[in-house]
């Protein structure tokens, strides 16, 4: 302990005297002795962190002034009815005297107000707030999208947890909990700022919501929370002790913390927006630019949002900002899905436009395809509850006919829904029956042209009557439209007859691929299965599948079973054997048209096919073509010798695996199965160009002299402009034969394209079992 001098020893007693005169004018004779003895007590921490050993006059003086003398109030109220305790009063006028302790009283009086107010718009409103958001979608629905993610929500739930925190810390005086509450308080603060400025311009939509929806407040919780969060930051600042800090520590990395956690929940969608944007321009190069972005860092959930609806404002200010430009359209971001996924948007069910329960009004009751001639987007709420097919085989005619029977079920509350389907038919096959069930009671459908049936089908919809209709959609493929499918789990039942050649695959045995749905925008549940009846006075047989035979009952055959959805689409199990008569090389039946004075005859005859002399082999570099890859690279042991050879891979550029067209040789053959084997597919890609260059290569060679093979998966977007391609076998009918094989079945825009070509020109190649063996 240090020691006084005597001179030092009377300015204390002198300067104690002067406080004990000035604490008894104020009515303070009991608490007197206690304010000399904190400032005794803060006086000796002073000197001793000074280091003095013996306390001069100087000494003490320089302390007394830094000190002062302690203000004290001028009311005549007893020291009872001070807010604050005497000894908490006395005890920071001795410690904080740049801060008065009545200067403090009457903001203490002032401060119990603010803290119910605060409580209820810094804590209560942005706590509700962000669930009613989730609940409901409202501002998702009409402006932008606060809380995109579960991470938005958690990080907008924490402006209420740091402005309690805050709160129950300065109403309890738990202060050794302040440093932990300045960073707290800091991240709730920059976390409230972003979205203040955010909602900045929706404050008069909010004022307006006020007065006539009171639902109005929830627009101005970020802003109220910030409010709130500084006022409590002053609070902290206000009580926290002179000798411990000037400020409540953590402001500024507070806020980048806030503001990296805000860039981090935005960093996939922010990557996808300016992906999407590279993907949609007109520069190759930025094009795939923008593609390789999308693949590696994209978010596929906010791509597949963007196939629905124009991107709006975003939670992000990069994505603000994008919001007011001129945004890919729907339709554009279809095919950047497909691009950048390998599947169409609609394979996929469609998106929620929150982490929570949205309004069916807002996100599914418009339908902007409806009665157009495109599937469109999946309808939510509806979906194919029953399908069954009953098929009837002549495998000495290669004949069959096939009914099949869908029911379709909407359970939206909201709206009534059209069901949409492009359907792939057996190779060369036609749909020659049509019924509609309406009241429980069946109604065959016209025929007519595809003009006429259409404009019968646009009408009856505008009057929301029952109408169905079927359309050629390209090659082997046709468009099924019912409407209304009424909402609130009402059906709609139809039945689609397809009568269709069988693929002769040797003298003995025809076979005959069901018909299988390849685009919808339906929903098929996984409890819903394909049920499948097949019956033949030959026997049946079906590899690879679920089908079972039944026993042979009075000469008929039969096989029976049920398919999923995936076993459809896959032709080695959606393909059903009869054999036949080999013998049997003419059949005859009546002509429809003319009733019994005409027959329809076919023959069967065996031809000889020359080796075509250049042979180019386009191969869709999809993502979904790893598998057919694998079994094409194995078939080129089989390319004939004496023959030219390209084999070439379109993939976001067109790949030339073989540098150019090369003779095939046994080197050839190894270096080309080699090549395909070691590329990648990636994607979706666009298979024209592709296509374009391979009818280059075929130039100046006579008709049957090059063979286009084309092994694809699906097209579903028409990513570049078919009508080019057309152009070339409209002049040169005599042009390169193309002969499409379909390595997966699926929507094929080009072949659409192509639709109006001969059958001499573009053929498909039936399939009937495994790639290879195909």
């Amino acid at each position: 302990m240090s020691q006084w001098t005597q001179k030092a020893s009377d300015a204390w007693r002198q300067y104690v005297e002067q406080v004990r005169q000035r604490l008894q004018a104020d009515g303070g004779e009991t608490d007197s002795q206690e304010v000399i003895d904190d400032l005794r007590r803060h006086v000796e921490s002073e000197l001793a962190a000074a280091g003095s050993q013996v306390v001069t006059e100087e000494e003490l003086k320089r302390v007394l002034a830094r000190i002062g003398m302690p203000e004290t109030t001028t009311s005549t109220s007893p020291p009872a009815m001070i807010h604050a305790s005497a000894n908490a009063t006395i005890a920071n006028a001795a410690t904080n005297p740049d801060k008065p302790d009545a200067k403090k009283q009457r903001k203490l009086r002032f401060w119990w107000p603010w803290q119910t107010l605060i409580l209820i718009f810094g804590v209560l409103l942005p706590l509700i707030a962000p669930l009613f958001e989730a609940a409901t979608g409202l501002c998702a629905g009409i402006f932008f999208d606060p809380i995109p993610s579960i991470w938005h929500l958690l990080l907008f739930l924490l402006i209420p947890a740091a402005n309690l925190t805050a709160w129950v810390i300065t109403t309890w005086g738990a202060m050794r909990w302040r440093k932990a509450a300045g960073w707290f308080n800091a991240l709730g603060m920059g976390i409230a700022f972003v979205y203040a400025l955010l909602f900045l311009p929706l404050l008069p939509f909010s004022l307006i919501g006020i007065i006539f929806l009171g639902v109005g407040f929830f627009g101005l919780a970020p802003l109220s929370g910030f409010i709130a969060s500084m006022m409590l930051r002053r609070r902290l600042r206000f009580l926290t002790p002179h000798s411990q800090a000037q400020r409540v520590p953590g402001l500024w990395l507070g806020l980048l913390a806030a503001v990296l956690a805000m860039a981090l929940a935005e960093m996939p969608s922010t990557l996808t927006r300016i992906g999407i944007e590279m993907a949609a321009s007109d520069n190759l190069t930025t094009q795939q630019r923008g593609l390789s972005m999308l693949r590696s860092v994209g978010s596929e959930t906010w791509l597949l949002k963007a196939c629905y609806e124009r991107p709006r404002a975003a939670t992000d200010l990069l994505g603000f900002v994008l919001s007011f430009s001129d945004p890919v359209t729907p339709f554009q971001a279809r095919g950047i899905y497909y691009r950048v996924t390998g599947q169409p948007f609609n394979s996929v069910p469609p998106p929620s436009l929150s982490v929570g329960r949205r309004w069916e009004g807002f996100d599914s009751s418009w339908d902007e395809d409806q009665g157009g001639i495109i599937v469109g987007n999946q309808r939510k709420g509806l979906s194919l509850v029953t399908s069954q097919m009953d098929a009837s085989l002549d495998g000495d005619a290669a004949l069959g006919y096939v009914e099949w029977t869908l029911v379709f079920r909407n359970d939206s509350p909201w709206a009534d829904h059209e069901a949409r389907a492009q359907i792939l038919l057996p190779a060369g096959g036609v749909v020659s029956r049509l019924t509609l069930w309406v009241n429980g009671e069946e109604r065959e459908a016209a025929f007519g042209s595809r003009g006429q049936v259409r404009e019968a089908y646009e009408n009856v919809v505008r009057r929301q009557r029952d109408p169905v209709l079927v359309t050629t959609a390209g090659p082997d493929r046709v468009l099924v439209q019912c409407f209304p499918v009424l909402r609130e789990g009402k059906e709609m039942k139809v039945r689609i007859g397809i009568t269709a050649p069988m693929s002769v695959l040797a003298a003995d045995d025809a076979a005959l691929r069901l018909p299988v749905i390849i685009e919808r925008n339906f929903a098929v549940p996984p409890a819903t299965k394909h049920q499948v009846w097949v019956e033949a006075k030959q026997p049946l047989s079906a590899k690879d599948t679920a089908l079972a035979q039944e026993a042979a009952t009075g000469g008929v055959f039969a096989l029976r079973g049920q398919l999923d959805d995936a076993q459809l689409l896959d032709a080695r199990q959606a393909v059903v054997h009869a054999a036949r008569a080999a013998e049997v090389t003419t059949s005859w039946t009546p002509d429809p048209m003319k009733g019994s004075e005409a027959v329809i005859t076919q023959r069967m005859e065996r031809l000889d096919v020359a080796t075509p002399q250049r042979i180019i082999i386009v191969a869709d570099g999809s993502a979904d073509m790893g598998p057919a890859f694998e079994e094409l690279a194995a078939t080129f042991t089989t390319l004939p010798d004496g023959a030219e050879l390209s084999l070439l891979v379109a993939g976001d550029a067109v790949v030339d695996l073989l540098g150019g067209t090369q003779p095939i040789d046994a080197g050839l053959r190894d270096r080309a199965a080699t090549t395909l084997r070691a590329h990648r597919p990636v994607g979706g890609t666009d298979n024209v160009p592709a296509l374009m260059e391979a009818w280059s290569r075929a130039t100046g060679l006579a008709k049957g002299q090059a063979v286009i093979l084309w092994i694809h998966g699906q097209q579903p977007v028409e990513l570049a402009s078919v009508s080019a391609l057309a152009q070339h076998w409209r002049r040169r009918p005599d042009g390169p034969v193309l002969i499409e094989v379909p390595a997966t079945p699926g929507v094929n825009r080009v072949i659409e394209g192509l639709d109006d070509l001969s059958d001499q020109s573009v053929m498909q190649l039936p399939r009937a079992g495994a790639l290879r063996d195909d």
